[in-house]
């Protein structure tokens, strides 16, 4: 019996998709911070800045936790190392210093940057959009540990829980958990505020703080799979509430901003990722009820997104570039970038990638099926 679960290929696919979102609105938003951006803004792209910034990386490493548990058990340590880092290291290396070497060159031509070479490439700017793929690197490796680990210690943690059943985490209340989600951010905070290292940074490539505020998300993917229940709950539970806890949660940390004393900081932090734990299970309630099948649509989604998202960077930047010789209203100009980078970053993945061999290896680190 096939048990796939299609709507999480869906899911990821979807998620590295609305990079192309994210970005092009950046392009749009008043703040005016990314690497190249219009004069004519829209709060529309602001908008859409905010809130898929809210969940989408969240949301992406939950899933890539999901399944590196499932690909763990499947393959076991050796060959799992094998196919994710080849995955992985190989379009990472290849798009860095190619594409985003380009995408460098023509920044610093249109006088957007002033490329150095030495701190481009020793502060970590070869990897631009990529960022995400070294901190999944870092967690494969240390799941590849706890999943070693827990082998070893698999007739301790069975006494365990025959004395302590009450303490298996498939016990807890759903709604109970959601609410102690956010403490973890909470903590990671404190902890950095006390002084101790968090905040390093490696070659511009990995960031401390970012690593463990990350890690969160991908635990809990692996936990999702470890205990299906989880899962299930995510999935089930009545949307309504969840956007209901949204809108809440939402509100009440808008109403909390500000300079306030310790308390109130901490409640606003915690405000905050509520609102992130919740979007993230918003994502896999949303994505459950309209990928469950299996669908031509979502299987091509899923194959093209890692060569979207490896190449639709620098279409947005000179689709910027193009746009901004042109008057038309903000709303317009994002509507066609957006579309412009979607639709030749696809073409790339089916005129190209699928069709050469080598071409997938370098960009897909797979070869062709």
């Amino acid at each position: 019996m096939n048990t796939r679960l299609f709507y999480l290929d869906a899911m990821r696919g979807s998620l590295m998709m609305l990079g192309v979102v994210l970005h092009s609105a950046q392009v749009y938003s008043p703040t005016q911070q990314w690497l190249i951006y219009s004069s004519d803004t829209s709060p529309v792209a602001l908008f859409l800045v905010e809130v898929v910034h809210t969940f989408r990386m969240p949301a992406f490493f939950v899933v890539s936790g999901y399944f590196c548990l499932l690909t763990l058990r499947k393959y076991g340590v050796p060959l799992f190392l094998r196919l994710r880092l080849k995955r992985i290291v190989i379009p990472l290396l290849v798009t860095g210093l190619t594409i985003n070497s380009a995408q460098a060159l023509l920044l610093d031509g249109t006088g957007w940057a002033n490329l150095s070479l030495q701190s481009y490439f020793l502060n970590g700017g070869w990897v631009s959009h990529l960022w995400f793929l070294n901190y999944l690197i870092v967690f494969f490796l240390c799941a590849c540990a706890l999943f070693s680990l827990a082998d070893k210690t698999a007739s301790f943690r069975m006494r365990l829980k025959t004395r302590y059943p009450h303490l298996e985490p498939r016990n807890f209340p759903f709604p109970i958990l959601l609410m102690t989600l956010p403490l973890y951010t909470i903590a990671l905070k404190i902890v950095g505020k006390l002084g101790l290292p968090l905040y390093w940074d490696l070659a511009g490539i990995i960031q401390g703080f970012n690593l463990l505020f990350y890690l969160q998300f991908f635990l809990f993917g692996m936990w999702m799979n470890r205990y299906p229940k989880v899962l299930q709950h995510c999935i089930s539970t009545s949307a309504l509430k969840l956007i209901t806890i949204l809108i809440a949660a939402y509100v009440a940390s808008a109403v909390c901003s500000g300079d306030g004393n310790l308390a109130e900081i901490v409640i606003e932090e915690y405000l905050k990722m509520l609102v992130v734990w919740v979007s993230v299970i918003l994502c896999f309630n949303f994505f459950y009820a309209v990928g469950s099948k299996p669908t031509l649509y979502f299987r091509r989604l899923s194959d093209a997104s890692y060569t979207v998202y490896l190449f639709h960077h620098i279409l947005v930047i000179l689709g910027a570039l193009i746009l901004r010789r042109v008057d038309w209203p903000p709303l317009l100009e994002l509507t066609l970038l957006m579309s412009i980078a979607l639709i030749v970053s696809i073409l790339v993945h089916t005129m190209l990638i699928q069709k050469f061999d080598s071409l997938s290896y370098a960009f897909n680190g797979k070869a062709i099926r």
